[in-house]
This record gives structure tokens, sequence and C-alpha cells, in this order.
């Protein structure tokens, strides 16, 4: 039988005297060969013309096949009419609505959309077109071009006598087959490299950070590496005072090696060159003059209407100017890194503004300097946002595993300069409705609605506040002490859970890549309930059932006390699609110590005797957790991403275990997607089963370890005008563990002669709509290797095209996200 697919993509094999006008032919392939040392990918960068996709690289075109779909129904002049008549319309209607602005507006807002959307059409084509591609009319000057291109590319890396030949070959059905062949030769390497100057300082200047420059001695010539040299010149210079200087008095010369200067072999002799960076003087014949601020303004309400004429302050050698001076001068004076009687700098102009920036009190810093009268002024132009604001938002979530939607509100309201510090004091309060697994069971009988609420209230104050001069210390780097309180309400038909929660933390940044978040003190009273319902004595009665065996679950539902101090650190790098890109996170945490003070246990009422698990529940733990990501582009638009999380837990003191909120979970949207969230593990423990012998994955699984991998494969589908579809292939691997063995949960402890073999497995595919502003996502995964299973079932997937298909009860799961997963 043919596949219904097959016959979408066969009418795609169509002949070229169809899509190609004679004398032409279609641009069927290209290929580079003959090279060793550069690889074809960066050749091919250079391409001028891109063949038109073919499917499995046979002469199946789906891409063009839809393209002349669209084309059979295409009638240029029919859109050409339209847009006339359109024209004609809105002329009238613009007639005919007289004075009345609104009106007017309506009908000059649906014009333009209508007039958008026709002039697309015309110079793009229908929806069928635009879908699709032109057939690709092989150019020969567009491949000498490409050629030209690539033989500059050779060069600029340093391979001088390289060629490139241009060759191709148009067979009987006007298809044709383009060769590159590489002749790279030799590579020239840097022997030697000088700066040559005649201003003294700048020479000084140059040797004293010559450690940084980007050209090595015996390395191969690279001409990105000769432009990221000007721009490291350039830029020293410009942070050493030498405001009017510019990239265009940086001359690179290159030249072959003298004989009677370099002792080397005379067969590497043809192979070297010598580099020199000259640095010109100005065209007038000065030298190059270090600028040398003299005073520093600041206008704190710039672009803001006032009466009455600004006045100034001066403080700390900084002039400030405004009409009610409302700012700390003390705060705002930490945050000019411009500073007077010295060398101006461009790092420290970027810097003042991204410290400014980061304030979320002004719209704006700019920052210009002033060099009427033979002064070199810097003057800071600041204008503040609203001191009061507010803002809500509201969405939907869903938990599609279990197929319950429910809504999602938060309301945000900010106090800007509070105490006239910068500071910012937010009030956040949240509410929402979803739809989740029961805390004991799983099952179509077991979905419960959960409602949560949250109000939150934290103060931000923009700086490190800490006692003596080190506060000075973090002053370039974006500092933050953050004061939270909140408090937090999870109210379910089983169980209702609420608390309070006191954090005090300290943020930086010392580059773009890397922040530090050091919590010095987190501090949680929770309290949790049964409900007086059939639900709450259901779960009441199972918990006290698994804690007389021995289990650590019901500790969950204790009045607790946690305390912790945390710390985290991450690096990201560029999240531009099309180049590389990483991102680290640690985190270290410890709880409990606060309880080692005998004033504080006494303040929050712990005594020993709830060693016992009655009353107030405390806790003491270590905790460690490093998640690494890593993205590499493949192809035009897609991206091959990458995932390690692995983190572990040690709970020490009278409790024995962790916090419920300080376990690892697996399993859940972002993270083993073929398990329900928190279903994964323990180890290999057995899963549960139903009277049927369906495995059921009936209770969470709280961990002490847990090691996780992803790989995913994304690639765009169909693009829209408003947003576009992508798909996406996975595979997800990992588990969580106990630290220490637990009778009543058999091969749940971590033991280093079997985890590997309890490293759950699942893979599938998925779906993302991409709104540019918001990314939603299902994804369907599908259980490969379940070790919680009897050891015959354990490999699932040799299951699903049987009798239990992907379908079966437990076997596979649809996840509903926001975002990436990773």
């Amino acid at each position: 039988m043919i596949s219904p697919l097959w016959l979408f993509i066969l009418p795609g094999c169509v002949s070229q005297e169809k899509v190609i006008k004679p004398g032409q032919s279609l641009l069927y392939s290209q290929h580079i060969k003959g090279n060793t040392k550069v690889s074809a990918t960066e050749l091919e960068s250079f391409y001028k013309q891109r063949a038109n996709r073919r499917w499995l690289n046979l002469p199946i075109y789906p891409y063009l096949y839809l393209y002349r779909l669209g084309l059979r129904t295409y009638d240029q002049a029919k859109v050409e009419k339209e847009i006339n008549e359109e024209q004609d319309r809105y002329t009238q209607k613009v007639r005919a609505a007289g004075t009345d602005s609104i009106e007017i507006t309506r009908i000059e807002r649906k014009h333009e959309k209508r007039l958008n959307r026709l002039n697309r059409q015309l110079i793009e084509g229908n929806w069928l077109m635009r879908k699709g591609e032109p057939p690709v009319a092989f150019d020969s000057t567009l491949a000498r071009k490409t050629t030209e291109q690539m033989q500059n590319y050779l060069q600029s890396k340093g391979f001088f006598r390289s060629n490139v030949h241009l060759e191709y070959i148009t067979d009987t059905l006007q298809r044709s087959r383009v060769t590159y062949s590489i002749v790279e030769n030799q590579r020239y390497f840097i022997r030697k490299a000088i700066w040559v100057t005649t201003n003294v300082k700048i020479d000084s200047l140059l040797n004293a950070n010559a450690p940084k420059t980007y050209i090595k001695i015996n390395e191969g010539y690279d001409g990105d590496k000769v432009l990221a040299e000007r721009d490291r010149i350039d830029k020293l210079l410009k942070d050493n005072g030498y405001y009017s200087f510019s990239k265009q008095y940086i001359k690179v010369v290159l030249d072959t090696i003298p004989d009677s200067t370099q002792n080397i072999d005379s067969t590497l002799r043809n192979n070297y060159i010598f580099l020199k960076t000259i640095i010109n003087n100005p065209p007038d014949g000065s030298t190059h003059k270090v600028y040398v601020v003299d005073d520093v303004y600041f206008t704190e309400d710039a672009a803001t209407r006032g009466r009455g004429q600004r006045d100034t302050i001066l403080f700390n050698g900084i002039h400030y100017l405004s009409r009610n001076h409302r700012f700390s001068r003390k705060i705002v004076n930490s945050k000019i890194l411009i500073r007077p009687h010295t060398p101006y700098s461009q790092q420290k102009s970027i810097e003042t503004q991204q410290l400014f920036g980061n304030l979320d009190i002004f719209k704006f810093a700019n920052i210009y300097y002033d060099t009427t009268g033979g002064k070199f002024n810097a003057r800071i132009y600041a204008s503040p946002l609203d001191r009061f604001s507010y803002s809500v938002e509201a969405g939907g979530t869903v938990t599609l595993a279990n197929g319950y939607p429910g809504p999602f509100g938060s309301t945000i309201f900010k106090v800007r300069n509070i105490f006239g510090g910068l500071e910012v004091f937010e009030l956040r309060a949240t509410g929402s409705v979803e739809g989740v697994a029961g805390f004991i069971s799983e099952g179509n009988n077991s979905i419960l609605s959960s409602q949560q609420l949250s109000l939150t209230s934290s103060l931000t104050f923009p700086q490190i506040l800490i006692p003596g001069k080190i506060k000075y210390f973090f002053s370039p780097y974006l500092p933050q002490t953050r004061v939270s309180v909140g408090y937090n309400l999870t109210n379910r038909p089983d169980f209702r859970r609420y608390g309070f929660k006191g954090t005090f933390s300290y943020l930086w940044q010392p580059q773009p890549q890397k922040q530090f978040n050091v919590t010095v003190l987190e501090i949680s009273r929770i309290f949790s309930d049964y409900t007086k319902n059939p639900a709450g004595e259901a779960l009441k009665n199972e918990i006290l059932d698994l804690k007389s065996e021995g289990s650590t679950l019901w500790r969950a539902f204790q009045k607790a006390f946690v305390s912790s101090i945390n710390a985290s650190y991450t690096y990201s790098t560029s999240n531009n699609l099309r180049q590389k890109a990483q991102y680290l996170r640690l985190f270290a945490e410890s709880g409990g110590l606060f309880l080692f003070v005998p004033q504080a246990r006494d303040v929050i009422g712990i005594t020993q005797s709830d060693s016992t698990g009655e009353g107030l529940q405390f806790y003491r733990f270590i905790k460690l957790n490093a998640d690494y990501r890593f993205f590499i582009p493949s192809g035009r638009q897609s991206t091959w991403a990458f995932r390690i999380n692995t983190g572990f837990a040690n709970p020490y003191g009278p409790a024995g275990t962790l916090p419920y909120e300080k376990f690892f979970f697996a399993g859940g949207s972002n993270s083993i997607r073929a398990w329900s969230p928190r279903r994964l593990g323990l180890g290999s423990s057995p899963d549960s089963v139903d009277a049927k012998g369906n495995y059921t994955y009936k209770f969470e699984q709280p961990g002490d370890i847990i090691l996780e991998a992803s790989v995913e494969y994304r690639t765009p589908l169909v693009k829209f005008s408003n947003f576009n579809i992508g798909i996406a292939f996975f595979a997800d691997a990992g588990n969580v563990w106990l630290l220490r063995k637990d009778k009543t949960i058999p091969n749940g402890e971590f033991a280093i002669d079997r985890f590997y073999k309890e490293i759950a497995v699942g893979s599938g595919m998925g779906l993302r709509f991409d709104f540019s502003f918001l990314i939603v996502r299902f994804d369907f995964g599908t259980k490969v290797y379940d070790p919680g299973r009897r050891p015959a079932d354990r490999w699932a997937v040799t299951k699903i095209f049987g009798p239990k298909s992907f379908f079966a009860p437990g076997q596979s799961t649809i996840n509903f996200g926001i975002g990436y997963p990773f």
C-alpha cells in the first residue's frame, strides 16, 4: 500500500521543464571538495544560492511543489485590481466620515491592515507560495561571486596562496550540479608582531597591555583576530582618555620575513609573515590627545516638566541639578563611575548607564560629553519613572495529563524611591486554579482542583547592605539587597498547606553572563491540615499507614520550621539560536544553621521534645545542585539542545529527612517527560499496580539524589504571519534515589554497583507554538525503559506495538508547558 504521506510528496517529483524557463537549469546540488584545514560548514556560509530543499536527498521537492500549487491559483492582475478597489473604498469611506476623527482613525486602521495584506500577496504571492519555495535557477554569475568570497575567506585565514575553482555540470533534465574545488596550500604563520607609533604614551600603554593581545606568535594568521585586535586597541585607548580616537587610525601591514633578520629553517621562511600594527597620528599632524574630565553634572529630572529653575548642589565632586532633589545623592554617587579630574573612559560610561538602567527608577540615563569652552565635561541626563505603578497579568494553566484547565492572575503594585534611597517596594498578589493528580493516587478518578493564593512584599535596595567599606567593592557590579516576606496558601480537596516565608538576599552581576545570588537567611513556617471530608480522611489514613511502616512521607504534613542559607552562580551566554550557547547554574544550600543558636530556638518555640515528630518539626540538611545546558545550531534554522541536571542532599539531625519542598523530583514537562510530574523513582523500587495489573505510578517520589540527561532536536515546521509552529524530537533519561536505605522502599537507595541499571529512559516528540512573546509547548513522551517495573516489563518500548500500545495505561504522557523545557 502507498502511505497517504506519499500521495502528497510524490507530486513534488516534477520535471524541470515545468518549473524552469527555457535556457535555464535548476540548481540541484552544491558540493565542496579538497578542503582539509577549513571546514565545509564555514565555506558553505558563502553560498549565494541555496538549492531547493529535497526529501531524503531524493529528487523530490515538497516545498517547490507547494509553491507551484499556489502559483496555479495566483492571479497578479486580480491582486492589483483588489488594491485599486481598496484605495477607492478607503477614499469614499473617509469622505463619508466627514469630520468624525474617531471614525476616520478606525477606517485608516482597517485600510492599512488590508493594504499590507494585499501588498504582501502582490510581492510574495499567496499563502501556499509563501510556505513553499520558488524554483532556484542556477546563476553562474552568483556562483562566481561565491567562489570569490570563498577565496577571500581562505586568505583571511592565512591561506594566501589558496585557489577556488568553480565547476558545474548540467544534465539532460536541466539540473545543475555545482562543485567548488579548494586548493588550500600551506598556511602562513605569524613570526613577529609589533606596534608602531610615535606617541610615547600610547606605546607605553600598548606594551603594558601586551599580554591581552589577540595576535599570538607562531599561530596561523587569522583576519578575524586581526579585526578583534584593532577593536581591542581602539577600546583600550578610549578607556584611557583618548576620547577622539578612532579605528581609522589603526593600520595593519603584512610582510614576509626578511632572510637577514630571521634565523629559521629555509623551508619554513616562506610561510611566515611579519605583522606590523601602525597607530597613525591625526591628519593635521598633531598627536592624539588625552581628555581629562573637568566636571560631572547629573540632572535627575530631565524630560520632565516643572515650575522654577533647577538648583545645583555639589556633592563629592558631582554637580546635582534638580528642582526638588528627591534621590539620595550618596546612593546616586555610587552609581556614577565617571569622576572629575580622571581620564575619559568609554567603559566607565557604559557601566554607569548599566547601573542606572538596573535600578528600575529611571526611564533612561544618557551621557554626553561637552567640549565647548575649552572644557571637557560629562553631563548625565536621567528621567525618573512614575513613583507609583501597577500591572495586572492573567492567563490559563492546564495539566494535560489530567485534562483539567484553570486560570491564573496576578497584580503587582510598585512604589519607587520609597525612602529616598532609590529603593523599590513591590507588593504582588497571585491566585490560580489548576488540575493536579492526587497526592497519593493518580488516575481519572483522582483529578483534583488545587487553588493557590500568595501575597508577597519585597523591598530592593540598590547596594549591598554590609557594614564597613566592603560594600563599595560591589558598586560596579549591579548590586542589590532584597528583603521579602510572603504568605502562601495551597487549598486542595484532600489537604490544605499554608505558611509564611521571609528572605534576605544579596545579588550582583560582575559580567553580563555571570550572576551571583546569596541568600544569607531564608525562614519558612509551614502548616498542613487534612480536610474534613472523605478525600482528606482517605489521605490521612494512607499517611498513617506509611508512618507505621517506617516511611518519612508523613513528615510532609507536620507543622514545620525551615531555615537555610543558600548561594547560586549562573553563567549564560548568547540566546541567539544561530550561535552556540551554554547555561550553567550551581546551587548550594545549608539548612538548620539558624537552629544552632539557642535564643533562636526559644523565639520560635522549638524544644528537644520535638525530635519525636510531634509539634513543630525542624530540619537540618545540606543540598547541592548543578544544571548544565548546551545548544548547537544545526542547518538553517534547527538546534540541538542538551541538558545534564544532577543534585545531592544530605539530611541530618533529629528529623532525618528533608523538608518536602527541598526534595528532588523527576518526571513532568521540564524533566523526564514520559512520566507524570514527580512520579519517577525511586531507583528500581517496584511501581504500584492496580487490580488489572496496570502500572499506576500512584505515589509522588521524593528523593535525595537526582541524575537527569536530555537531548532534543528543535526545527521549524510551519510559519504563519503571527506565529510559528515548530516540532521537536527528544530523549530523556534519569532517576531519583534515596541517600540512605529505607526498608519500606526496597532498592530505593543509591548504590554505585547498580545505579546505572536504574536509569529510566523516555522519548517522544512535541509541538512548539511560538508567538514571539510566548512559547506554548505540547510534548508526547512514551516510556522506553522503566526500572521500577517487573524485569520482564522494563523495556516498555517492546510493548507499544503489541496489545499494550502507546496509549496503554501508564505507558505515555502528554505534557503542557510554557517556554522550552530547558
